[in-house]
């Protein structure tokens, strides 16, 4: 019973490892990534969105644009004014923002020169998904360890842990992808020696 426990357990990170290998082998195999690259830009950026509207949910004078233009800015590394922001709904909002990360990302892509930037993407969001899936196998083995004590609030463990290890893969997932983007516009190369 015990090891029918056990690989139930390891059932459940094995599917979240088959996911992330197949990133990896993506990453590994493509030499083009800036499709998944602009995926990535437009994911995080429009989080941000989501959040300074309120979800959508907020009136138009209770958008935070302010705090929308300084995250744009931190994220992109170029100033963002809150005037660009103006906008009569979320969805021009949404539009504006993801036009200005692409614009962001074209300029890093001519200031690197669109090879360079290619290998450049590809050994950064292999290096950010090594280093969050490292993490993230530690925090599994942490959560199977105290799981167990689950039951003894008349939970079931295995069921919380499927619960507890999906909230933290899909907190894995936003965080590779945002600290992903912020590494992207962040690198700098070195001048080359003569």
């Amino acid at each position: 019973d015990i090891r029918k426990h056990l690989l139930e357990y390891d059932n459940v990170m094995n599917q979240q490892r088959t996911i992330v290998y197949d990133l990896r082998n993506k990453t590994l195999l493509s030499e083009d990534v800036s499709e998944m690259v602009l995926e990535s830009l437009e994911g995080a950026l429009l989080e941000r969105v989501d959040k300074a509207v309120g979800g959508g949910q907020a009136h138009r004078d209770d958008w935070n644009l302010k705090g929308l233009a300084d995250e744009l800015s931190f994220v992109l590394m170029r100033p963002v004014p809150v005037a660009e922001l103006d906008s009569p709904t979320s969805d021009a909002l949404e539009e504006k923002v993801v036009a200005l990360g692409e614009a962001a990302y074209r300029a890093r892509e001519a200031e690197f020169t669109a090879p360079v930037l290619r290998d450049l993407e590809r050994h950064l969001y292999l290096y950010t998904l090594d280093e969050h899936w490292r993490d993230h196998l530690y925090e599994l083995d942490h959560l199977k360890g105290g799981i167990g004590l689950r039951a003894y609030g008349q939970r079931d463990p295995l069921i919380e842990y499927k619960k507890e290890a999906f909230n933290l893969f899909e907190t894995l997932v936003g965080e590779v992808r945002d600290e992903f983007v912020q590494r992207l516009f962040r690198v700098q190369l070195a001048p080359q020696a003569v």
